[in-house]
């Protein structure tokens, strides 16, 4: 403890002088040019744009891996137009709304609205068997902006219709908000021919910087680039003139899609910083103190949360070896929290091969991967309908325990599995599902050879 104190006192001055020179020559140079703080703002607004394009991209992606995780849930739970099975999904689903396409190009609501979509391009891709996203310049049930995600529903081997799962104009905007320096920024999403499919817009000094800005004579020119990008599916850096002053604006394309991030950087925004960089050697060494002292308080932080992390993976490291030593027939614990549905694995077999599809997956999402790499293919379907989470968790609310067997392929051999889910009362786990996997195949193969053992069990 002694020898920890010491290591963060030297950290302590260390940084300490550090942040003192530091002050020293922000003092000397606090007095900045226009130019350089333009060159400043324009790499900010590029890392900006940067990260909300990966953003967004991340959930689209995540959009589309639920919907085709709820078409197939679907398929396996109703047939054909099920408006109540419709408005379960809709309401754990995240999305705004959902829809079931059937094959005549019908489109149902999970309140009983229908309307003709057989000309869309996503019912026309989902009954082709493709999954994806789309976007709806105007719905035909309540009239809105929305962008969508789509994915085949099967009945069997053929396909029964198509899930469609839509964010409103709102749920978009939340997406795409970003505020740098604590001042909005104007973000849009634009397809290939420049059409507007979703934006996040500034609220103070309305029409500033908004996309209609470009239509002006002056910014011709970056309009003819913002443009091109678009179309290109490139990244970019324009200008524009504002009501104020001038400012850049940038393209990013979506990863994953044929659609771009337009962000579009406020005058006004700029001209705070110019302003921030104007203070006196005061102000600077004040902020440079509070850094200090907060570099301090994270110090301390980040060593305890250090130690208590390795206490943490040494604990888990012996109930490991401990479970090994106790539990020869167990090839896997996995210990799911129901709040972030986040699995944490304990393996028993390490030579079971086993590890890579559970640590920090989303149960359904490890599930599906589980049962496709282990789960022979004649006991997937009836594997994946009992082990979704929201069917468990359903059965765990009437019964202590529940068990299923199946016929796992590991290593090119056949075994025999058995699991057993059940719903921990104990602190601190309160809220969490344990599920332990059982390798059976030995007392399985002796039942089946001892005709007395079999009858005695039967």
């Amino acid at each position: 403890m002694k020898r920890s104190t010491k290591t963060i006192i030297q950290y302590t001055i260390a940084v300490g002088l550090l942040l003192s020179g530091i002050m020293l020559t922000l003092i000397g140079s606090i007095s900045r040019n226009g130019k350089r703080t333009m060159e400043y703002v324009e790499r900010y607004i590029d890392e900006l744009s940067v990260t909300t394009a990966t953003h967004v991209a991340d959930v689209f992606g995540d959009k589309l891996d639920t919907i085709e995780t709820m078409a197939y849930l679907y398929g396996q739970s109703a047939t054909g137009v099920d408006e109540e099975m419709l408005a379960k999904v809709e309401e754990r689903s995240g999305f705004d709304w959902m829809r079931f396409l059937t094959p005549d190009g019908t489109d149902h609501t999970s309140d009983g609205q229908t309307t003709d979509v057989g000309d869309r391009e996503y019912f026309l891709r989902g009954m082709d068997g493709s999954s994806g996203m789309c976007e709806v310049l105007k719905s035909r049930i309540n009239g809105e902006k929305l962008i969508g995600f789509y994915s085949p529903v099967y009945d069997k081997d053929s396909i029964s219709g198509v899930l469609v799962g839509f964010l409103s104009a709102q749920t978009v905007s939340d997406i795409l908000a970003a505020e740098p320096y604590d001042y909005p920024a104007d973000t849009h999403i634009l397809r290939q021919d420049g059409t507007d499919l979703g934006a996040y817009l500034s609220v103070l000094d309305e029409g500033s910087c908004s996309l209609q800005l470009m239509d002006e004579p002056e910014n011709a020119d970056g309009r003819a680039d913002m443009l091109s990008a678009v179309k290109a599916q490139t990244s970019c850096r324009f200008t524009f003139h504002g009501l104020t002053d001038e400012s850049v604006g940038c393209v990013e394309p979506i990863r994953g899609t044929d659609w771009s991030l337009v962000q579009i950087f406020p005058p006004e925004a700029a001209r705070l910083v110019v302003q921030a960089a104007n203070k006196d050697a005061v102000r600077t060494l004040i902020m440079t103190l509070l850094i200090f002292l907060c570099f301090i308080v994270f110090l301390i932080i980040s060593y305890r949360k250090s130690a208590q992390l390795r206490s943490k993976e040494l604990a888990r490291n012996q109930i490991n070896v401990l479970m090994r030593n106790v539990t020869e027939d167990y090839v896997y614990l996995l210990d799911v929290d129901l709040e972030t549905r986040k699995e944490v694995p304990y393996q028993l077999d390490a030579g079971a091969d086993m590890d890579y599809w559970a640590e920090g997956q989303e149960y359904n999402r490890g599930l599906v991967c589980f049962a496709s790499t282990y789960v022979a293919e004649y006991d997937r379907a009836r594997f994946m309908e009992h082990m979704n989470l929201t069917t468990l968790t359903e059965v765990l609310k009437q019964q202590k325990d529940f068990y299923i067997e199946y016929d796992a392929v590991v290593r090119g051999q056949t075994r025999r599995f058995q699991e057993k889910c059940t719903i921990s009362d104990a602190e601190p786990f309160v809220n969490h599902m344990l599920v332990s996997i059982r390798d059976i195949s030995d007392s399985t193969a002796q039942l089946e050879n001892d005709p007395d053992q079999k009858q005695k069990h039967t």
